[in-house]
């Protein structure tokens, strides 16, 4: 499983903590002035920021994504198609209104609460995958859904917003491909904690 980190906007050391394990980043409009310089100093996908749009009551800014998707879209593991959060109907007018905007890219369209297999099998063609996002109790109820029919098809299979040991192991037991999260770019003893037992998960599966 691949794993990203939301790119911190806090210290070096929280950087050089992430370091210890292949963490990729995951950049967004509220990805802060990266440090890289030119491209980022490791892979990278690039989110929507559809997430940030909601927690703060905002609409969807166009002009910001697009500015960072011009920027470093071309060297993308992928890009998340616009959606919003917790809502089926809106998503969907947004991928009829961006998938042809974004086909030089590698795209993830954002399954919601309320969705769907058969409306989303439609889209399958268009897109490399599927990114679970919703609601948090929504998508910790689908990820098992949303992750067998994206085998079933072919797709890779991406979840968002996973912050604990707890949520990583349920991932990995339904076979998901990449998962990304805050926690350990806001939280430099939270990333400790979490890349040690990566480390040490890692050694064992070594082991054995």
């Amino acid at each position: 499983m691949i794993y990203y980190a939301a790119h911190p906007s806090t210290t070096k050391e929280t950087i050089d903590e992430l370091s210890r394990w292949p963490w990729r980043w995951m950049i967004s409009p509220w990805t802060p002035k990266p440090p890289w310089g030119g491209m980022p100093d490791r892979r990278f996908a690039i989110d929507n920021g559809a997430y940030g749009f909601h927690l703060r009551n905002l609409p969807f800014d166009d002009a910001k994504f697009l500015k960072i998707l011009d920027k470093y879209g071309h060297l993308s593991d992928f890009v998340c198609i616009p959606d919003k959060v917790g809502d089926a109907d809106e998503t969907f007018r947004l991928f009829d209104e961006w998938h042809a905007r974004l086909s030089d890219y590698k795209c993830l369209f954002v399954v919601q609460d309320g969705m769907a297999e058969a409306q989303v099998e439609a889209l399958l063609p268009l897109v490399e995958g599927i990114f679970i996002g919703g609601t948090t109790e929504w998508k910790l109820e689908t990820i098992p859904q949303w992750s067998d029919f994206a085998k079933r098809n072919n797709k890779t299979i991406h979840v968002g917003r996973v912050n604990t040991i707890k949520r990583i192991k349920f991932c990995r037991l339904h076979g998901v491909d990449s998962i990304d999260g805050s926690g350990v770019s806001r939280f430099r003893n939270w990333a400790k904690v979490i890349n040690n037992w990566l480390l040490f998960d890692d050694r064992q599966l070594k082991l054995f």
